[in-house]
C-alpha cells in the first residue's frame, strides 16, 4: 500500500512541532494541536478537527528496513501509533506538495485554481468550506519518469503531486 508523501520545500519560516497520535498516521495528513502528551514537555496530542488551525504531518521518511528496494521508498513510510512525529505549522502564502492519492477521493477531480479545505479525517477536499485551513491548487506535476519495457509499452513510475498555497489557517467559530 502506498502512503502519503509530502514535500515541504516552500515552508520556510513555519515552526515545527512534535505530535503524537493513537493510530498510525500518514505524512500529508492535516491535524490540529491538542494538549501535551502526559509526561511530555514538547509533544502534543493530535486532534482531528477541521475548524481548528491545521498542522501538516511531514516527518522525514526514514525506514531502516532496507531488505528490499520497495521498503526504501517514501510511499512505504507511515508514522507509527504512539510515536512522536514532526508537523509544520501552516502560514498564509506558504506552499507544499502532496501526493494526489492523499487527497479525499484520490484527487481525481482536482484542477489548478481549485480551493481545498480539510475534512474531519484530516484530508484535503475540494469545496470543503468551513475548515480553518483553505489552500489553492497552484500546480499539478508528475514526479518520476517513463521507461520502456519493450513490446509491452511504457511504464510510468512516481506519483502525481499537487502543489498548494495556503490562503488561510484561522480557527472557525463554533456552529
Amino acid at each position: 500500500m502506498a502512503y502519503g508523501v509530502v514535500y515541504t520545500t516552500n515552508l520556510s519560516g513555519c515552526d515545527n512541532y512534535s505530535f503524537q497520535h493513537t493510530a498510525d498516521i500518514e505524512n500529508g495528513t492535516l491535524v490540529a494541536k491538542g494538549e501535551l502528551v502526559e509526561g511530555e514537555r514538547q509533544i502534543y496530542q493530535v486532534v482531528l478537527d477541521p475548524k481548528k488551525p491545521s498542522y501538516l504531518v511531514a516527518h522525514p521518511a526514514w525506514n531502516y528496513d532496507d531488505s528490499t528496494y520497495a521498503k526504501k521508498q517514501e510511499d512505504a513510510y507511515i508514522n507509527k501509533a504512539n510515536k512522536a512525529f514532526r508537523v509544520y505549522e501552516l502560514k498564509p502564502e506558504k506552499k507544499f506538495a502532496i501526493t494526489s492519492y492523499s487527497i479525499d477521493g484520490g484527487g481525481e477531480d482536482i484542477t489548478v485554481g481549485d480551493t481545498l479545505g480539510v475534512t474531519a479525517a484530516g484530508k484535503l477536499k475540494k469545496n470543503e468550506s468551513g475548515s480553518a485551513l483553505q489552500v489553492k491548487v497552484e500546480a499539478i506535476d508528475n514526479y518520476g519518469f517513463k521507461y520502456s519495457v519493450g513490446s509491452a509499452g511504457d511504464v510510468t513510475t512516481g506519483a502525481k503531486m499537487v502543489i498548494v498555497r495556503v490562503l488561510q489557517n484561522t480557527a472557525v467559530a463554533g456552529e
